[in-house]
């Protein structure tokens, strides 16, 4: 059952996100991470995309994604992998993570605006080894909604709006990998996009 805050905030940002809970991930933020929960909600409440950002692209890291990691490294948020190691038979060995691009205080963020499926894979397998470490209790994800490729097919010409597709990264395909269990038992919560947050 959703918490009355979670049902709030939902009817506050519906005309601007799609919004997944789950394990309880909503919760465990807004009771146990109160200083986290406050970093994410000031971006969720007012953050808008800008079209010179779409228009810019951005290379290997989207104006998208530049500006969400700089509300958050403003807040003491900071992309992060970890070292592990494991003795076997007395033998140590070594292994790095995949970088999450906002960490604070066992909280993870990734942003995936327009980029190829696998990567929710990617994230997916860094939350589920970190929480199985016991480094990180809640994994948020940041992402767009089918509705996202609507707006923007009506707002840009072909050049920009065939970049957008299915086969990239959607709402709808971070959901499934979620219930068809690649997330393992890590509480994760989903913010999509829709097309109304993308300025006039």
């Amino acid at each position: 059952m959703e918490s009355d805050s979670l049902k709030n905030l939902k009817n506050k940002i519906n005309r601007y996100y799609k919004i997944d809970d789950y394990r309880h991930a909503f919760t465990i933020l807004e009771n146990d991470f109160p200083n986290e929960f406050e970093d994410v909600l000031n971006l969720i409440i007012n953050f808008r995309i800008k079209k010179k950002w779409i228009i810019e692209g951005g290379g290997g890291k989207t104006q998208i994604a530049k500006n969400i990691e700089t509300h958050f490294n403003k807040k003491g948020w900071r992309e992060q992998k970890f070292v592990v190691s494991n003795k076997i038979n007395g033998k140590e060995t070594t292994s790095e993570t995949n970088k999450i691009d906002c960490f604070k205080n066992k909280i993870g963020l990734e942003i995936q605006w327009n980029n190829k499926t696998e990567f929710y894979d990617r994230d997916l397998n860094t939350f589920k080894r970190l929480h199985d470490l016991k480094q990180m209790d809640v994994g948020i994800m940041i992402t767009r909604d089918r509705d996202v490729d609507r707006s923007i097919l009506k707002k840009f010409d072909k050049k920009i709006s065939g970049k957008y597709g299915p086969s990239s990264t959607i709402f709808e395909k971070f959901l499934n990998k979620i219930k068809q269990g690649s997330a393992g038992s890590v509480p994760i919560l989903t913010f999509a996009f829709k097309g109304a947050i993308i300025e006039q």
